[in-house]
C-alpha cells in the first residue's frame, strides 16, 4: 500500500530534481529495487520494511535512510542538502575562527586549482557527519608552506597547522583516501540519545551499552579504547554505544541498578538485557570480548538457566518506562511491571526501534 502511494511522488521528485539542480542528470539517479526478487540487495542494504529510501553518495551508503516527509518538496530539499559542498575554504588567519574544535577534522593544503580537490570534495561529502573538512589556501597556505600538497588529520585538541598525522597514501585513489578518512573519523562507539536511537537500532544489531554518569569521561574513554583495540572485528554483529544513565534510567531499573552503580556495561539483544558483571574487568584483556562472544554463541542466555550462571532478576519496576509515541516523541510513562523471573530482564531499547506503522510496512506484516 505505502509503496504504491509513494511511487508517483518518487517519480515526480526525480523530475523536480532534474529541472531544479544544475547538471542533475550527471549527478543524481533515482532507482527502484523489487526486494521480493532482489533478495541479495535487500540483505546487503538491511531492508526490513517497505518502502525504504536509502541514499548513496559517491558509491557510499549513507548511514541513515531517508526519514523525512515523503513529499516532492521535502525529497528535493534533502537531495540539495546532500549535494552541498562540505569542504570549507580557509584563506586568512581570521578564517581560522571558522574551525570547530569540538569535532575532528581532515585538513587539505592545496591551491584552489589543484587536481586533488575533486576527489577530496567527494570524500568530504561522504564523511561530513563525522569530521569537518578544511581546505587551506591563499595567504594562509603561504604561511604554512611546509604542509603544501598534504592531507592531515586534526584531532579535537590540535591547533590548525600543527596536526601530527599526515596521510601518506595515494592522493588520487578514492578507496585509499576514503578508507583512511573513515578510520580516522568514525568511532566504533557512538553516544545513544533519543534523537539517534532509531538510527542506531534500525539494523536490529544488539547494543553493547556503557551507562555512565554525565561527568565520567574517564570511564567512557576506557570503554572506547577497549572496544577499539579488542572488539573492532565484531562491529558487524554488535553496535557499541554509551548512554547517559540519568537520561536512560529505565534500562538501569530493568537491571536492578541505579545511578550509584555506574559505570556499568550491558548488552540489549532486543529480547533481553544482560549485564557485564564488573566494569573494572574491562581492563583484563579479552574479558569484554568474551562477554560479546557469549551473546553471539547463546551462552549468556543459557547462563541464566544454569546453577552456576547469572540468576534472573526478580523485582518490580514502579517508576517509568520508555515509550516512543512517534518518530519525534520519546517519553517516560509511569507503570508497574513484574520482571521475567524465568530469564534475564526484558529489552527496553526495543521500544526505540523504528516505528512499525510510519510510512512503511515490515516484511512480516505483508
Amino acid at each position: 500500500m505505502f509503496s504504491r502511494m509513494l511511487a508517483p511522488i518518487y517519480e515526480q521528485s526525480f523530475e523536480k530534481v532534474l529541472s531544479t539542480i544544475p547538471d542533475a542528470k550527471y549527478r543524481v539517479m533515482f532507482t527502484k529495487v523489487n526486494c521480493e526478487v532482489e533478495k541479495s540487495l535487500e540483505s546487503k542494504f538491511h531492508v526490513n520494511k517497505y518502502p525504504t529510501l536509502k541514499v548513496i553518495i559517491n558509491g557510499t551508503l549513507r548511514e541513515t535512510e531517508y526519514r523525512g516527509h515523503r513529499s516532492v518538496d521535502a525529497i528535493l530539499e534533502h537531495i540539495k542538502e546532500s549535494l552541498k559542498d562540505t569542504l570549507v575554504t580557509l584563506k586568512t588567519e581570521e578564517d581560522k575562527n571558522l574551525t570547530n574544535n569540538a569535532k575532528p577534522a581532515i585538513v587539505s593544503y592545496f591551491e584552489s586549482d589543484a587536481n586533488e580537490l575533486k576527489l577530496i570534495r567527494k570524500i568530504a561529502l561522504n564523511n561530513a557527519k563525522h569530521c569537518d573538512f578544511y581546505l587551506i589556501n591563499g595567504d594562509l597556505l603561504s604561511k604554512l608552506e611546509s604542509r603544501k600538497n598534504s592531507i592531515t588529520f586534526k584531532a579535537k585538541d590540535e591547533e590548525l597547522g600543527s596536526e601530527s598525522e599526515i596521510y601518506v597514501g595515494s592522493k588520487d585513489n578514492y578507496d585509499d583516501l576514503q578508507n583512511w578518512v573513515q578510520r580516522k573519523c568514525i568511532s566504533l562507539v557512538t553516544e545513544i540519545t533519543f534523537n539517534n536511537a532509531e538510527e542506531l537500532t534500525e539494523e536490529g544489531l544488539p547494543l553493547m551499552i556503557m551507562f555512565h554518569k554525565e561527568d565520567d569521561t574517564k570511564s567512557v574513554e576506557l570503554y572506547k579504547k577497549t572496544v577499539e583495540t579488542e572488539l573492532k572485528d565484531l562491529s558487524n554483529t554488535i553496535k557499541f554505544v554509551v548512554a547517559d544513565g540519568q537520561k536512560f534510567v529505565f534500562p538501569l531499573l530493568q537491571l536492578g541498578k541505579g545511578m550509584q552503580d555506574l559505570p556499568l556495561i550491558a548488552i540489549d539483544s532486543f529480547a533481553h538485557m544482560y549485564q557485564f558483571k564488573n566494569f573494572d574487568e574491562i581492563s583484563i584483556p579479552g574479558k569484554l570480548r568474551q562477554f560479546a562472544e557469549d551473546l553471539n554463541s547463546g551462552k549468556l542466555h543459557l547462563d541464566y538457566h544454569s546453577d552456576d550462571g547469572m540468576q534472573p532478576m526478580q523485582f518490580k519496576v514502579g517508576l517509568q518506562s520508555l515509550e516512543k509515541k512517534d518518530e519525534n516523541d520519546v517519553s517516560f510513562e509511569s507503570h508497574e511491571e513484574e520482571s521475567d523471573t524465568d530469564g534475564p530482564p526484558k529489552s527496553t531499547f526495543v521500544k526505540l526501534m523504528p516505528s512499525s506503522s510510519r510510512y512503511s510496512l515490515k516484511k512480516d506484516e505483508l
